[in-house]
């Protein structure tokens, strides 16, 4: 749900009408077809006699994805303060009761990061099946054990309860899928 106070635009008469763009980052949401409602006059700000066509519905689906994360390549983007990043893992049929290693970090090492997963739905700060325990540090990892085939989501969050919302730096998250019997030696 988005809400825009500051769109303005100047009517011509009655009837009239105008163009804008919204661009806002999106919630976490899962991959699917979504089709997006814009409500004008929400406040009622504006007088009006007949606010029926107040109103509408995209002709058109849009597209979200996520990114997906590929086993063993690590990858990196600019990030600001309070981001709240969402991935996707697709576990293989091979990788059952295996393990899946996540990490992530950003390059300004002087905040708390912190990183979420869940089976089959977006997690939460709040709601997550497991979440990383190195406390207030940069970089974070968790261990996915006994691992099922299907889709896990994750979500990385830079320095979630900073104040500030400027640029951080560079966040880097890296996945491995370990199936039954291969081991890796985990630097914490």
């Amino acid at each position: 749900r988005f809400y825009d106070s500051n769109t303005r635009g100047t009517l011509a008469g009655n009837g009239g009408t105008y163009t804008g763009t919204l661009t806002v980052p999106t919630p976490g949401m899962l991959p699917g077809d979504y089709r997006v409602i814009v409500r004008s006059n929400l406040l009622r700000s504006i007088p009006e006699s007949n606010r029926s066509d107040n109103s509408q519905v995209s002709t058109a689906a849009a597209r979200f994805d996520l990114p997906i994360l590929q086993d063993a390549v690590s990858s990196s983007r600019p990030v600001n303060y309070r981001d709240a990043l969402y991935y996707q893992i697709n576990v293989p049929e091979t990788a059952r009761g295996g393990s899946v290693i996540l990490r992530f970090g950003t390059n300004n090492t002087s905040v708390p990061n912190e990183l979420y997963a869940k089976k089959d739905t977006l997690p939460t700060r709040a709601v997550y099946d497991q979440r990383s325990q190195q406390g207030l540090a940069s970089n974070q990892h968790i261990i996915l054990s006994n691992v099922q085939p299907g889709t896990y989501y994750v979500l990385a969050a830079t320095a979630p309860d900073s104040a500030r919302t400027d640029a951080l730096g560079t966040a880097t998250i890296h996945m491995e899928i370990l199936v039954p019997g291969r081991f890796i030696v985990l630097d914490t």
